[in-house]
């Protein structure tokens, strides 16, 4: 029996080494290889190191996820990923919707990220860009809920659309002097972000960038003439004298704001300025602008009251879509353009007048809207597809013989002939 009790020990001991082996050297038919590309990972999942000797230079597309008779399905085992040196690239959505990488090895060698490689990735907490890499590209982070931290090069210069947008945890970002371009809404959404300092030689931004952050100070350009961002828990918000330009998103999801009177001098106002301004009763426009920017106002639920300036022309795609509490408004007599889904949704407008220059009206202009009345002074205005769709009980008042009127004819809405 003494005899009997070393021999199981040592047994054990060797089993459970053998285990431990088989589990830190990786199988090779876990990596499927074509051309230098690794294509597929078959593996078990776990802390996964990828050797160095199988002559790979890149990570394929969706390399990572799992494949089913529904489609690609989330890969729920790999934890930690090292990537060996010699990979120069990892392709769209190589490592996306790996939700239980929490850290993941990159090699200097790597120069190119594709779009949304790093996609869904919940639980990685930090990541260091190597810095070969020049571009983050579209969505590459996006949906990192537990993402933390992140380390960008000197070198880089641009990062993509909705590149971090989601990125619910991220607290901080240091965005380096080389930085060039910023896509639009590239931090979207970022709720545990509190500061960030815009390179001075940062050209391009994109729209809301910083929407839905916790940055607590306005942004603005560098000559202070552009109006990037305002603080989304902003109550009162004065417009300083030297902008001319708001950008697009400057004020997206300021839902304390109620009201907002833009100066004369501000000549440029961007798509999505007010856009989700859940709060906003109450905007004037400045004199001499000539387009009201697409999706302006949009999910602006309480605004009650718009002025335009007489120098408007066009009213943009969805400028005032899901402006449930806007009941009337006064267009000025130059209009000449309704875009599509301007109107969409605004449950509460019950009547609206078109001036004799309205040539067209976009689709779905008015879809859902609570319209019962609407005077269209144009004898010759095009109509595009289901402008008045859901819109019960509408009447078209237009001249006689006009285009309206056979619209109103071909379907089915009732039309009442003004002079």
């Amino acid at each position: 029996m003494k005899r009997i009790l070393p021999a199981i020990l040592i047994v054990s001991v060797i089993f459970l080494l053998v285990c431990t082996f088989s589990n830190a050297v990786p199988n090779r038919r876990d990596f499927v290889i074509k051309n230098g590309v690794l294509t597929k990972y078959n593996g078990a999942g776990g802390d996964v190191v990828i050797p160095g000797n199988l002559g790979m230079t890149a990570i394929g597309a969706k390399a990572f996820l799992t494949q089913s008779i529904h489609g690609d399905v989330a890969n729920t085992t790999i934890t930690s990923l090292v990537v060996p040196t010699g990979v120069t690239r990892l392709d769209a959505l190589a490592l996306s919707y790996c939700t239980a990488l929490r850290t993941v090895t990159l090699p200097d060698t790597m120069c190119t990220l594709g779009d949304g490689a790093f996609k869904g990735c919940a639980s990685l907490t930090t990541v260091t860009i190597p810095r070969g890499v020049s571009a983050i590209p579209n969505d590459a982070f996006s949906d990192c809920t537990a993402l933390r931290a992140v380390t960008l090069p000197d070198g880089l210069t641009m990062i993509g659309d909705y590149a971090f947008a989601y990125c619910t945890s991220l607290q901080t970002v240091v965005l380096p002097e080389t930085l060039t371009a910023l896509g639009s809404m590239a931090f979207f959404d970022c709720g545990a972000l509190t500061g960030v300092t815009l390179p001075v030689q940062l050209s391009t931004i994109g729209d809301a960038v910083f929407a839905g952050t916790a940055i607590s100070n306005p942004l603005y350009s560098d000559d202070g003439t552009v109006l990037y961002y305002v603080p989304g828990s902003s109550t009162d918000f004065k417009i300083p004298k030297d902008v001319t330009e708001l950008h697009g998103g400057a004020f997206f999801g300021c839902t304390e704001l109620r009201e907002i009177a833009v100066p004369n001098t501000v000549k440029t106002i961007g798509v999505r300025v007010f856009e989700a301004c859940a709060g906003l009763k109450k905007l004037t426009l400045p004199k001499g602008l000539t387009a009201v920017s697409d999706f302006l106002c949009a999910d602006c639920g309480s605004l009650t009251s718009v002025s335009l300036p007489t120098s408007v022309t066009a009213i943009g795609k969805a400028a005032f879509s899901g402006c449930t509490s806007l009941k009337t408004m006064a267009l000025p007599d130059g209009l000449k353009a309704i875009d599509s889904s301007a109107f969409w949704g605004c449950t509460a407008l019950q009547s609206l007048r078109l001036p004799a220059h309205v040539a067209a009206i976009g689709d779905n202009a008015f879809y859902g809207a609570g319209l019962k009345t609407l005077t269209i002074e144009s004898k010759t205005a095009s109509f595009g597809s289901v402008v008045f769709s859901e819109s019960v009980g509408l009447t078209l008042r237009a001249p006689s013989g006009s285009t309206v009127e056979a619209y109103a004819e071909e379907n089915g809405i009732l039309f009442q002939k003004i002079p």
